[in-house]
């Protein structure tokens, strides 16, 4: 055990140092300093499964970015992304990106870092889904319920969505089309987030059928699926079909994060969230 003394981050930029001793014991996985502007671009010019990602786009094509805000490092791999689809033809007056679970403080932070980046900025919008004007209907699902999708999102000819990677047993684990609840209407992601249908397991496969259901009609075919790592940072990138980046973003997930914690005999736990966009109840169900 490390005998110096235990930083603990956790909120947005709070940081306990507490004295080491041996009735301590901290499981705190360490940041990583993963190559984002190498790992990435080789990811989406070699995804899992599917050709390299720009065959996708043809010309005079609108792509959005469909970026979960809890993703970390969010704002440099949206970047990063938008960056490369430039590299191989794509015009940026036609790209977009859509936020979702986000904030304005989020929303800058990534506008910021793709005109840094490009030299220019494109459209950035975190998606509202009080907003009946930016969600259009795609269709029922099998129980008759209507699905909703974000606006900007459904008039998109291509949609890549950059999603933070789940382990299992997470309870806001829909398997690899979980942008859906998030991207569509308040009702919906309720709906989604309810306790009773979430703690049993039917009611999580037929949540998890809902989604690739409403995927499937909005076209998600691919995805980038980001691992964290300690203090927010990226542990692996996995891009690839949306079935095959969610296999294996799962496996590294479950291989970093397994509870490997022995902790039925602590008197005091803490359990940290890590990041601006965590603090709250959909941060809690994820940890």
């Amino acid at each position: 055990m490390n005998q110096n003394a235990l930083s603990l981050e956790f909120g947005c930029s709070t940081e306990w140092n507490i004295e080491n001793s041996d009735a301590i014991a901290s499981f705190v996985r360490p940041a990583t300093t993963l190559q984002l502007d190498i790992v990435l671009p080789k990811g989406l010019a070699a995804p899992i499964d599917f050709p390299s990602l720009d065959q996708m786009v043809l010309p005079g094509d609108s792509l959005v970015l469909a970026v979960e805000s809890t993703v970390p490092c969010c704002e440099e791999i949206a970047a990063l992304t938008a960056q490369w689809f430039v590299e191989q033809g794509s015009q940026i007056e036609h790209i977009a990106v859509v936020i979702a679970d986000g904030d304005a403080a989020v929303q800058e932070k990534v506008q910021l870092a793709i005109t840094n980046l490009l030299g220019k900025s494109i459209p950035v919008e975190v998606h509202d889904p009080d907003d009946s004007d930016r969600l259009a209907y795609l269709g029922a699902n099998f129980d008759a319920e209507p699905i909703y999708i974000n606006r900007t999102v459904f008039d998109a000819d291509v949609v890549v969505p950059i999603q933070r990677a789940r382990a299992d047993g997470s309870l806001d684990d829909f398997g690899s089309f979980s942008m859906f609840p998030l991207l569509s209407d308040r009702q919906t992601i309720g709906h989604f987030y309810r306790l009773g249908s979430l703690c049993k397991s039917n009611g999580r496969k037929k949540l998890r059928a809902w989604a690739e259901e409403a995927a499937a009609c909005t076209g998600f075919m691919t995805t980038i699926q980001v691992v964290p790592a300690g203090g927010d940072s990226v542990a692996a990138i996995a891009v690839g079909t949306s079935r095959s980046a969610d296999q294996l973003g799962r496996q590294v997930m479950n291989e970093l994060w397994g509870n490997q914690a022995k902790v039925t005999e602590a008197e005091l736990v803490l359990a940290l969230l890590v990041g601006g966009a965590n603090q709250n109840w959909r941060g809690i169900a994820r940890a």
